[in-house]
């Protein structure tokens, strides 16, 4: 997507039509399954060779300095292996000569890997001004260069892995940047504001960072076909209604910090009852903390219409039925609303709830037709589990039909 080789085919997304690319590659025999991991594909030896030799002088790859050819000046896409023996200074010293270099990718570095370029990324923006597609993956990268802006062909950024702390505003300049991924970015604590300008971003991946809100305005990205996680402001112009207008999100969403939704409205603007692109759902609360931001020792009544309120804004976050995994953590209210475990569920297969601690009575999982996995865990406040549980108002005959693995841990 980010080379432009992806051809729009009707009213497929991008997205769809480099599946199918794929999917045709695989049935040829370009790429294969790894023998141990599922979820990685190879090339096999001969086809890789044949790879190597079609993209001649286009393709060049830092890996072994020994008997290595000189970088040819048609180069268009650049990679160097951390783990091979070719110096990123000898790569960076030629950059003049490759300057419409369209790719640059760090492939296989690793925190146990010395790299001591520190310098490495302000060198290569300063010379590759004509990147679309740019990884520094796992770099030593504690701040990005202000000019990471200037790149105005970049398709494609891959931070993942780095120390990033802060990203600059001019990130908000990339107005042709598709994907962004900063999986594993521990210590990226805010997003740029200027991120509302990237109205062309289609892949957002922040797992496993520790934002503590979006940045405003993320209801502008309207092209967003996948983020991975949303974390809910207490601000006008980050709080969940913004999920509202992103109508193509695809595949798995994470809402986090929900304590921050002030009453079930709100909940009901995100309208996820439209997304039917979305497969997987996370549904998070921090823990321990009362709808008021302090710890949850009140009154009874208090508690009371607190449990109202967290279970009108759950019944208001209700999913569209194409659902197939669901995760609930940390929900504070004493019952479930009705559509969970309604049979109308019929694509769900992985159930999980977990630190619901004041829930007291478990929803009629048993009407779920295709439920396969079901883990339920720290219900403090659970008892007994009832009739209820097994049977709703679904005439199902056989409760948990599929039924492979139950996990129920209190």
């Amino acid at each position: 997507m980010a080379e432009s080789l992806l051809q729009p085919v009707g009213e497929k997304t991008l997205e769809e039509v480099g599946d199918e690319y794929f999917d045709e590659l695989f049935v040829r025999s370009f790429f294969q399954p790894h023998s141990t991991n599922d979820k990685t594909f190879v090339m096999h030896d001969l086809v890789h060779d044949l790879a190597m030799i079609y993209a001649g002088e286009f393709c060049f790859r830092a890996e072994e300095h020994e008997n290595a050819v000189e970088i040819d000046i048609k180069a268009r896409h650049l990679s160097h292996n951390a783990t091979g023996n070719y110096p990123i200074s000898k790569l960076l010293g030629v950059c003049d000569r490759v300057e419409h270099t369209r790719t640059f990718l760090e492939i296989n570095l690793s925190p146990n890997i010395p790299f001591d370029m520190e310098n490495t990324p302000c060198i290569l923006l300063s010379k590759l001004k004509r990147l679309r597609a740019l990884s520094f993956k796992c770099f030593p990268l504690e701040s990005l260069p202000d000019s990471i802006g200037e790149l105005i062909h970049l398709r494609y950024l891959d931070l993942s892995g780095t120390y990033i702390v802060t990203l600059p505003e001019s990130l908000g300049n990339l107005y042709n940047l598709q994907t962004l991924k900063l999986i594993g970015c521990e210590k990226l604590k805010m997003l740029p504001d200027g991120m509302q300008n990237l109205v062309n971003l289609r892949h957002l991946d922040i797992r496993a960072t520790c934002l503590r809100e979006m940045p405003k305005g993320m209801s502008k990205l309207k092209s967003l076909q996948f983020l991975s996680d949303f974390v809910v402001g207490k601000h006008e112009e980050n709080k969940i209604k913004e999920l509202g207008a992103l109508a193509n999100l695809r595949k798995s969403i994470s809402i986090d910090k929900l304590e921050n939704v002030v009453d079930s409205s709100e909940a009901w603007e995100a309208r996820m009852f439209d997304k039917d692109g979305i497969d997987s759902l996370k549904l998070i609360w921090s823990s321990n903390k009362s709808r008021d931001g302090v710890f949850a020792f009140g009154v009874k009544k208090k508690d009371a219409a607190d449990s109202q309120i967290e279970r009108d804004i759950l019944d208001k976050l209700q999913p569209h039925s194409n659902l197939k995994e669901v995760e609930i953590s940390g929900y504070r209210g004493t019952t479930f609303p009705d559509w969970l475990g309604n049979s109308s569920y019929h694509n769900i297969t992985t159930l999980t709830l977990q630190h619901c601690k004041k829930c007291s009575v478990l929803p009629s999982f048993g009407q779920l037709p295709s439920l396969k996995h079901l883990t339920i865990s720290d219900f403090k406040s659970l008892k007994t589990v009832g009739a209820e549980f097994y049977k709703g108002g679904s005439c199902l005959e056989t409760p948990f039909p599929v039924l492979e693995t139950y996990i129920l841990l209190n």
